[in-house]
């Protein structure tokens, strides 16, 4: 129903009343705001304020990216790169910090890929000293038979089977 409502307000042209029902509306469907994005750049640019918080609206909720509003503002001569700087500037600042976040967090995935490979390594290559004295079940003293675990936890045998059928 929300198109309706554009195209109503679209064909009496009162462009005030169909911003504010847009934004009223809350719709976060692409298609009409790519209508709108349409409707304003064909307008005789007199209307650059409503541009400018329709380019407001797509960049706070990014309802559409931003390839597909240059897509659409570049079919329209009166569109020019002086009324969108600011929607471009705050949309290449937004994906530049989005894109130092992804790095980081990529190079602390490789780190610590690596270090549990080299984990594996030592694991696979080099024997583990068990030197724990108390159980990890029930903090008594470690008596003979005990299970010991390579994540380092010690058990006494009545502890495992326990544990086993619980």
């Amino acid at each position: 129903m929300h198109y309706e409502v554009l195209s109503c307000h679209i064909n009496t042209g009162d462009n005030q009343r169909l911003l504010e029902s847009t934004m009223e509306l809350q719709s976060n469907e692409a298609h009409i705001w790519l209508e709108m994005l349409s409707h304003f750049t064909t307008e005789t640019m007199s209307d650059g304020i409503h541009l400018n918080e329709v380019l407001c609206h797509i960049e706070h909720t990014a309802v559409l990216p931003a390839l597909s509003v240059l897509q659409v503002l570049g079919f329209h001569s009166a569109v020019t790169l002086a009324s969108i700087k600011k929607y471009l500037m705050h949309t290449l600042s937004s994906d530049q910090t989005s894109i130092k976040e992804d790095v980081a967090a990529i190079n602390k995935y490789v780190k610590e890929t690596s270090r549990m490979h080299a984990e594996v390594h030592e694991l696979h290559n080099s024997p583990r000293i068990f030197q724990n004295n108390r159980c990890s079940a029930c903090a008594a003293t470690l008596e003979l038979p005990a299970s010991h675990f390579l994540c380092m936890h010690s058990f006494h045998q009545r502890c495992v089977e326990c544990a086993r059928y619980q």
